[in-house]
C-alpha cells in the first residue's frame, strides 16, 4: 500500500541513516517516531526520524507543498563526572554531522527523493507526480539536555542513565507539486 508523503520521506531518510557505514544504526536504535523522544527501553543511542506535519504551499495555481524531516539523536549519559559531559556533546555532534552529510549529499544523486516518490506510488506511468527538488540540511536546532521525562523513566527510582543529550537535525526543501484537479 502506498505511503502518505510524510511517511514516505521519513522512511527514505531512515533507510539512508541505517546505511551509514560504521555507526551501528539498526532497527533496534533507529525508527520513525511521533516526535523526537526515544521509546522507554532505548539503549545508549537512539535516532528518531519524525516530523510535526507542518508544511506550506507556495502557489495558488497548483498545490506546491514544501516538505521536511527531523532527525533527533539521543545519547544517554553514563555515570561520569560533570566535567566529562562535553565528551558526550562532542559524540552527539559527530553523529549529527554524519547524518547531516548522508542526507544532504543526496542533493547530488536524489536517491531519497526517488525512494520517497516510489514509496508513495508516484512518478510511474499513470501515477501522480512525485517529489521534486531535494531534501537538504537546514540546521541543527541546538543541544538539549534531557532527563527522566524524555526517557520515560520511573520518577520514584531515577538512575544515572535517565539523563543525556539530544540534538535535532532539520532538513527541508523537498517539493511535491500537484495539479488542483488531480490533487489528493
Amino acid at each position: 500500500m502506498p505511503l502518505e508523503p510524510q511517511a514516505a520521506i521519513e522512511t527514505a531518510v531512515m533507510r539512508t541513516i541505517l546505511a551509514i557505514p560504521g555507526e551501528g544504526y539498526h532497527d533496534g536504535n533507529c525508527a520513525r517516531m511521533l516526535n523526537g523522544e526515544p521509546p522507554p527501553a532505548c539503549g545508549p543511542v537512539w535516532v528518531s526520524v519524525w516530523h510535526d506535519l507542518n508544511r506550506r504551499s507556495e502557489m495558488d495555481t497548483c498545490l506546491n507543498e514544501v516538505f521536511g524531516c527531523y532527525v533527533t539523536i539521543t545519547l544517554r549519559s553514563t555515570v561520569m563526572p560533570w566535567s566529562k559531559r562535553v565528551q558526550l556533546r562532542d559524540e552527539l555532534e559527530r553523529r549529527g554531522n554524519r547524518i547531516r552529510a548522508a542526507v544532504h549529499v543526496d542533493c547530488m544523486v536524489n536517491r531519497i527523493q526517488r525512494e520517497a516518490s516510489a514509496l508513495m506510488a508516484a512518478d510511474g506511468e499513470d501515477q501522480k507526480i512525485g517529489f521534486r527538488e531535494r531534501l537538504k540540511f537546514e540546521n541543527f536546532e541546538g543541544l538539549q539536555e534531557v532527563g527522566i521525562q524524555w526517557f520515560k523513566g520511573d520518577v520514584e527510582r531515577p538512575t544515572a542513565s535517565d539523563a543525556g543529550l539530544a540534538l535535532t537535525v532539520r532538513f527541508g526543501g523537498l517539493r511535491l507539486i500537484q495539479a488542483l484537479g488531480t490533487m489528493e
